[in-house]
């Protein structure tokens, strides 16, 4: 990793470990409409062409971020609910 994805990952940390206290202790439905209202805000600045592709690029990070997520709050197993399911 080059020094400036690794910058550009030290900040994406810093910035999300600073919206996570304002987000814990509201219901998930809550927490789920600020997440969509700032995407909103976000994709409005683009151009109406481009909206639908970042759309699709973050959905697609999202998935792909969901396992690494997972396993730092719940560890290699993952979420209980997968090992009641697998189980």
């Amino acid at each position: 990793m080059t020094n400036e994805a690794s910058d550009d990952m030290n900040e994406i940390e810093a910035i999300v470990e600073a919206i996570k206290p304002h987000l814990a202790g509201h219901p998930v439905e809550l927490q789920g409409a600020v997440i969509a209202d700032l995407m909103a805000i976000f994709l409005a600045g683009m151009a109406p062409e481009m909206r639908e592709e970042a759309i699709e690029f973050h959905i697609d990070l999202v998935r792909q971020l969901i396992p690494v997520e997972e396993s730092i709050a719940f560890g290699a197993a993952g979420h209980p609910a997968r090992q009641e399911s697998e189980g």
